[in-house]
């Protein structure tokens, strides 16, 4: 299968697919002219592909014998034609089911993970599944829990309260007090909102999993870390806060939001700090 006979649809208004697509350019995998926008490819009458399925996985069109893949089976096309034993090693039924699944939990949240500012005019956007996105939320939940129950034991066990998936329980409220907001604002698309929400919370435990291996890595060599834990700890809340305004203001959302959202973060350190060891 050769490169030049192939046109690879992808969504030109997601700064994660213009990026890959552009790889596979740059690494050989498709000619110059081998990726064609969304937009363009529907109105192009010479190619035939349903137009809804490549909403949410991206297509690939052999010119030359009219055959389409999508999603999974797409990308591996691409890779076989410099790699055949990868295209053969991810048909195997098990690893191609995998892979399967988190193509779909990336390409169905990819406007989440990697949100651009269309101005309403995005044509490739994903059609709604709540299955992944509730799936992506929950993810996100659980890296939360997992990553600041470790930094808050090891690096402020001396302010922090312990209380057991105490995270998870925040994670979840802020969710819920958001969604009234929002719900309140009259602001439109909560299925995008709430998916940012819990991205951004995740954004902030893996920053703080940077902090939490670098502290750790600082106390090797003997380095007096007691400032710099909570000052870190300070650093990924303000990272978080304006990511969370950054992202309201690419939806074009109100950005009294961002303010509730920050209202939230501090009403819930009573709970989750002693204030008086502070």
């Amino acid at each position: 299968m050769e490169t030049q006979y192939n046109r690879l649809i992808y969504d030109k208004d997601c700064p994660f697919c213009n990026w890959y697509t552009g790889l596979f350019i740059r690494t050989g995998f498709l000619s110059e002219n081998g990726r064609i926008p969304y937009n363009e490819a529907v109105n192009d009458q010479q190619l035939h592909f349903n137009h809804i399925e490549a909403r949410n996985k991206i297509a690939l069109i052999n010119i030359s014998t009219g055959d389409v893949k999508y999603g999974a089976d797409s990308l591996l096309a691409v890779l076989g034609t410099k790699s055949p034993l990868i295209q053969k090693v991810g048909m195997f039924p098990p690893i191609h089911w995998m892979i399967n699944q988190l193509y779909s939990f990336i390409s169905f949240n990819r406007k989440v993970i990697a949100p651009s500012d269309c101005s309403g005019n995005c044509d490739c956007v994903p059609t709604t599944s709540y299955f992944w996105r509730w799936i992506f939320i929950a993810i996100c939940a659980l890296v939360v829990n997992s990553i600041t129950a470790v930094y808050f034991n090891q690096h402020l066990n001396h302010y922090y309260t312990g209380i057991k998936n105490s995270d998870l329980i925040f994670f979840g409220l802020q969710l819920a007090i958001q969604s009234i907001v929002f719900i309140s604002l009259k602001q439109k698309n909560l299925y995008d909102y709430l998916g940012q929400v819990s991205f951004v919370s995740c954004l902030g435990a893996l920053l703080l999993l940077f902090f939490h291996l670098g502290l750790h890595w600082l106390q090797q060599f003997g380095v007096n870390i007691d400032l710099l834990q909570p000052f870190c700890f300070g650093v990924v809340v303000t990272f978080m806060f304006f990511e969370h305004k950054r992202r309201v203001r690419l939806l074009h959302l109100s950005q009294a939001l961002s303010f509730t959202w920050i209202l939230f973060r501090i009403g819930i350190a009573p709970f989750a700090f002693n204030l008086i060891a502070l």
